[in-house]
């Protein structure tokens, strides 16, 4: 299963369109193989979130009905609701400190570009949370699922052992 994981991490190290940094090929890991985009676990509808840009938000700025979120996130699986629904999160296993580090950064650059900005940490030196909404609408909006499949984009140097069993838990929740 590994070497199924590191040829789809390969096919994924190409730069996305639009992104606000360049991925030059000293940017990337010694081991190329296990870097690897979240689009790995992108579901249907994720392109097209992608195509679309955020805007300056207000409390004014509408919320996502309940009804539209499973359609939302199962564009961005490997986001999970939290917060009473209030927010949108993903966690991850980078493979040290710098990968993670690394992450930050080009979400930021991200972030900036769309301006909307999401909740950032590093916890334990490598394990990563990111966590998105939009504040002044106190809920979830259109923009978080952007903001979030955009940041999906992002090349990872994941830790094997962690993208191994995503894989797994990824394709056990596609056999239910």
């Amino acid at each position: 299963m590994l070497g199924f994981i590191r040829k789809q991490c390969v096919t994924r190290i190409c730069a996305p369109k639009n992104l606000p940094f360049p991925l030059l090929h000293s940017s990337l890991p010694k081991k190329p193989e296990m870097a690897c985009s979240a689009s790995l676990f992108s579901g249907p509808g994720s392109e097209e979130l992608r195509r679309k840009g955020c805007s300056v938000c207000s409390k004014d700025t509408p919320k996502v009905p309940n009804e539209g979120l499973p359609k939302l996130l199962a564009a961005i699986p490997s986001w999970s609701l939290v917060d009473d629904k209030k927010a949108i999160s993903r966690k991850f296993v980078a493979k040290n400190f710098k990968a993670a580090i690394d992450f930050i950064n080009k979400a930021a650059d991200v972030a900036e570009a769309e301006s909307h900005h999401p909740d950032l940490h590093v916890t334990n030196y490598r394990e990563v949370e990111v966590k998105v909404s939009t504040h002044a609408a106190g809920g979830l909006t259109d923009f978080d699922f952007i903001l979030a499949a955009k940041l999906d984009e992002i090349p990872v140097d994941y830790s094997p052992k962690w993208l191994e069993k995503a894989q797994a838990a990824l394709q056990q929740t596609n056999k239910e």
